[in-house]
């Protein structure tokens, strides 16, 4: 690169204004040019990739589509990522955008752009759709909370392609108020504009000048205030404002959060300045420059979950690779060998078998599906190893073995095996596994292009029917009321298949009617002939049906769910109430929370803050005395106006240092954390809960 666009790169922000002044400097050369630009993909150097990409489009100089796949973490906005894509040179430009997808580290809005965008590539260009497009198309459409334009591009993702079944899985996860052919009408449009805003000149996908406004975080000067009469702190002798002062004024406009520092060189020294609050709030491409091994040790759990939340799988391994097996970190490698079978991925499976550093055939720990996944590219050895894990299932009578070996083979090529192998599993184990292992058939039902009508289900509904409820009140209400939901739309279930099967019968018939005599038969008498228009309206009525079938076992399976978390949370009430039926001394109990804790108040010299409430907080708030809620609220209230008194008798919890804990009343405790321009609410709890609790944080 240049040492002029290098320099532009750290002193600059990106506009129009940037990108021109950086054209003047790119190597003549093309193959030097794609080479910089393969390198600042490498260095995921942000702002040199944008400079020499968009200097070369605004040049007409080539851009080679092998740099899409690493470089879309890079192009973090919609407009010039889709734009990048129809002024790359190449013939496999859905693939490589594709890829690039399947790296992670994509936000949802931005993949939903994406897809829309491999999708009418590939029309234009006369190119089949990526492998797995649909399915990933699927999976991103079950994530609810999508906004209008994921939801309306999704929408026309699948009027464009022909699936049907990707329509309604947005609409049931994300409903909207409008009816199904407004929203696919405003999914089309979407879509079309995107189309005409992608196909425009790079440039005007930029910015002119710099946007200065900034948000997510409080601005520190990356310079010390100096008066304008005052001398120079450079040691010239001037006065400052006929000095260093308009040198300085363009580096205050990168300032960051850390006083002092640029953007640049907040990013060459990202390890030093990591805190929990801002690895929560680092970009993708950031993330991926990370060492691990010079983070702190109580950042690293944290730092992989995140990379695991973003799917960048390929991102965490080789993090684990770097930090090797560590004790600390047995559950994190355990998540990614779960994630690399989910996504059969079998390369990433055996790069953390090397992490591990065992022999191969010291396997006593792993799971069914990770082992199945290591020797899948083997038929006998495959077979041999399903049925070594079978054998020991039936000679340990181990259920748990089944269940694992079921879920294996569903991540596996032999899906429909998997499928049925679940079958088996569904009426002997337990509830909550079994809703699990019905969500998963389902999605491997998916995968397959098979019809959500699974007919198993009903024989876990009749496992939830056949619970007994003891005792009464409240709790017992919402069992009963759950199930009642559940059977209620198992009748409609079966209503609609009955009426879905009489139909298609009806169509067959008529359509086998022909209008045509048979030769051989003259003087057989004229055949009534075939209503056209009837048939069309059957035919539509079929389709229709079919689409409110589907809808009907989306909401079958959310309720079983609901059901499922239902029977769990009154058990645990049982428990809990049988625990605490000898009430215990207010001195015990006194204790036994201070065992939990840290010792020393936090300091109450504190800022102000906003709130940040939890999900469905008021939910949490209804379930206490009306006292109680009211007590937590004005308490929140004045820990965020950093009220010193509010935080006397704050202290941290002692497993988890970043959650602190306050009293509210005699019986209840509030849970939250201090950000620095928020304080954020995590639960609202009964004292006797708070040791439970702090084993889910």
């Amino acid at each position: 690169m240049h040492p002029k666009i290098r320099e532009l790169a750290d002193t600059s922000q990106f506009s129009r204004r940037t990108v021109r002044e950086a054209a003047d400097y790119l190597p003549e050369d093309d193959a030097l040019l794609d080479a910089a630009i393969g390198e600042a993909v490498t260095r995921r150097d942000i702002m040199g990739f944008l400079l020499l990409v968009c200097a070369a489009l605004l040049r007409e100089r080539p851009v080679l589509s092998r740099h899409l796949p690493r470089g879309l973490q890079l192009v973090s906005a919609t407009a010039p990522a889709c734009c990048l894509a129809w002024h790359v040179t190449g013939d496999d430009v859905g693939e490589r955008l594709f890829e690039g997808l399947r790296l992670g580290g994509i936000h949802q809005d931005f993949h939903f752009a994406i897809l829309t965008t491999i999708l009418q590539w590939s029309k234009e260009h006369g190119k089949e759709l990526p492998e797995g497009f649909k399915m990933d198309a699927r999976m991103w459409a079950r994530r609810e909370k999508l906004s209008n334009e994921s939801v309306g591009l999704a929408v026309a993702i699948g009027v464009e392609s022909g699936d049907e079944r990707l329509i309604d899985i947005v609409l049931k996860s994300n409903p909207r108020q409008k009816s199904r052919e407004v929203v696919i009408g405003a999914g089309l449009a979407l879509a079309a504009k995107l189309l005409v805003l992608s196909r425009k000149p790079m440039m005007e996908a930029i910015r002119e000048v710099p946007e200065q406004t900034v948000s997510g975080y409080t601005v520190r000067r990356s310079v010390e205030h100096i008066g304008r009469n005052d001398p120079c702190p450079c040691g010239s002798g001037k006065k400052y404002k006929r000095c260093c002062f308009e040198k300085d004024q363009h580096r205050l406009e990168l300032s960051t959060d850390v006083a002092g520092k640029t953007h640049a060189e907040l990013d060459a020294e990202l390890e030093e300045h990591m805190t929990l609050a801002r690895l929560g709030k680092t970009q993708p491409y950031a993330l991926s420059r990370i060492d691990p091994e010079k983070l702190d040790a109580d950042l690293l759990e944290p730092f992989l979950e995140r990379l695991l939340a973003l799917e960048m799988f390929e991102e965490a391994v080789a993090a684990f690779e770097k930090l090797g097996m560590r004790e600390e970190l047995q559950k994190m490698w355990q998540m990614m060998t779960f994630y690399a079978s989910q996504d059969e991925r079998k390369d990433l499976a055996e790069r953390l078998m090397r992490v591990r550093g065992e022999p191969p055939e010291n396997r006593d720990d792993l799971s069914p599906g990770l082992e199945l996944l290591l020797v899948r590219d083997d038929p006998a050895a495959f077979l041999k190893c399903m049925d070594e894990i079978a054998m020991e299932a039936l000679s340990l009578n181990r259920m748990a073995s089944v269940s694992d070996l079921a879920f294996g083979l569903m991540f596996s090529p032999l899906r429909s095996v998997g499928i049925l192998l679940s079958r088996g599993v569904l009426p002997v184990c337990p509830k909550e596994e079994a809703v699990t292992i019905l969500d998963q058939i389902l999605i491997a039902r998916d995968k397959l292009d098979l019809s959500p009508d699974e007919p198993f289900s009903d024989v876990l509904d009749r496992r939830f029917a056949e619970e007994g409820v003891a005792g009464g009140g409240k709790d017992t209400e919402a069992l009963c009321l759950a199930r009642q939901k559940l059977e209620a739309k198992a009748g409609e279930v079966r209503q609609m298949k009955h009426a879905l099967e009489q139909l298609k019968g009806e169509l067959e018939r008529r359509e086998k009617a022909s209008p045509v005599k048979k030769l051989a038969d003259v003087s057989a008498p004229p055949a009534a002939p075939v209503d056209e228009k009837a048939l069309k309206e059957l035919r539509d009525k079929l389709g229709a049906l079919k689409t409110d079938l589907k809808e009907r076992h989306a909401e079958r399976a959310e309720l079983r769910r609901e059901l499922s978390k239902t029977l769990s949370d009154l058990e645990s009430l049982r428990e809990t109430a049988a625990k605490t039926a000898m009430p215990e001394s207010p001195v015990a109990a006194a204790d036994a929370e201070d065992r939990l804790l840290l010792p020393g108040d936090v300091d109450g010299n504190q800022p102000m803050r906003v709130i940040d409430f939890p999900k469905k907080f008021q939910q949490t708030l209804e379930k206490f005395p009306r006292q109680v809620g009211r007590g937590a609220m004005s308490l929140l209230g004045r820990l965020a106006g950093g009220e010193p008194a509010a935080f006397v008798g704050v202290v941290r919890l002692k497993d988890c240092p970043e959650t602190l804990r306050a009293r509210v009343g005699i019986d209840h405790r509030l849970l939250f954390r201090l950000q620095p321009d928020c304080v954020q609410v995590v639960d609202l709890i009964n004292r006797r809960d708070l040791e439970k609790r702090i084993k889910t944080l």
